[in-house]
């Protein structure tokens, strides 16, 4: 993978994730440091590749995480962003928009007054919380408007969606299992503008939430990298881009006597065209291709990438290795006015 030369700008709150290869190379620096350590890395060990990364980054940067504090509580649940509890109410009590937010604890028997407090007894056992129907009480009021709410979930509802005792976490944490849940019916109905509908990963995960599952990698290698020279973009070089196929033309070109100049200072040799033994006179599909280049080097680049450096990207890009045949020099020729077309080149 060719590593961007452009500078990633960190203030006095770490590094500013200005675009789309700033954020790769931030999550490829993450999935490095994974490595060598004895406790694992700095990252947890469910996120195995860059693109994995790079969806926690951006996920976490949509509801107001910073990269690193993304990665610490952002994990994937069932094909769904996942946040950790903690997290979310990090989010929800930093937004200036909780105006009072209690929890509270029901039990009692069936046709007994509840009683009610702030935890319960340390040596309620999981058979008792049934028994009481355990309840996680949590009343919410926002700053913004008036109304509280109250959210409850309860060892029955637990019961009823087939929850209890259902996994490592309810059997060795019911409590902490029954404040998630209601939890994420509080933050999601009170609280949505700020959670944005990412899930709150205990409540909806079945497995134990210190240590969430690894996400399988493919089988398969993953293909070969390499940013975008223009924009930062990650491509895949392995593949051609998809642009139609052009047969091949049945008859050969003729070399001419005379090579006119293409730009001042650089010639046709400069360039992955023609053969490299004698100097070739340039093709109208030439001519095209280096004034798309020279346009996509001025208005995309500053000028700072020569002609050369862009027509070589644009051929790796359309899947060709040179411009040296009339039906290569076609497909890059397609390849490019649609680039220039899509990045607003004219």
């Amino acid at each position: 993978m060719t590593e961007s030369k452009e500078l990633v700008v960190a203030g006095n709150k770490g590094l500013t994730l200005a675009s789309l290869g700033d954020m790769y190379k931030f999550a490829q620096y993450a999935i490095a440091s994974q490595k060598g350590t004895q406790d694992g890395g700095w990252i947890p060990q469910c996120y195995k590749t860059p693109e994995q990364v790079v969806m926690a980054v951006q996920c976490g940067a949509e509801i107001g995480l910073s990269p690193m504090q993304a990665l610490q509580v952002i994990y994937p649940v069932r094909g769904r962003a996942g946040i950790m509890g903690e997290g979310a109410m990090a989010l929800v009590l930093a937004s200036g928009r909780v105006k009072e937010f209690t929890v509270q604890w029901e039990w009692g028997r069936k046709g007994e007054k509840p009683t009610v407090s702030d935890d319960i007894p340390a040596d309620m056992t999981p058979p008792m919380m049934q028994e009481k129907n355990l309840t996680c009480v949590i009343t919410a009021e926002r700053a913004d408007f008036k109304g509280k709410r109250t959210f409850k979930f309860s060892v029955q509802d637990a019961v009823n969606a087939k929850l209890w005792s259902s996994g490592v976490a309810w059997e060795k944490m019911p409590k902490d299992m029954l404040y998630y849940r209601t939890l994420s019916r509080c933050l999601h109905q009170q609280f949505p503008d700020i959670i944005k509908g990412v899930a709150i990963k205990e409540a909806d995960a079945d497995i134990d939430f210190n240590e969430p599952k690894n996400i399988e990698s493919a089988p398969a290698p993953a293909p070969a990298v390499e940013m975008d020279p223009f924009d930062g973009t990650p491509m895949d070089t392995s593949k051609p881009i998809s642009v139609a196929p052009i047969a091949p033309a049945p008859v050969a070109e003729t070399p001419k006597e005379q090579e006119p100049p293409i730009m001042e200072g650089e010639t046709v040799d400069d360039l992955p065209f023609g053969d490299d033994e004698e100097p070739q006179e340039i093709t109208p599909l030439e001519t095209q291709i280096v004034q798309i280049a020279e346009k996509i080097s001025k208005q995309l680049m500053g000028g700072s990438m020569g002609v050369e450096k862009v027509v070589e990207s644009m051929c790796k890009r359309s899947g060709v290795a040179d411009a040296k045949t009339k039906w290569r020099q076609e497909k890059v020729l397609a390849f490019m006015l649609d680039y220039a077309a899509k990045k607003g080149v004219k």
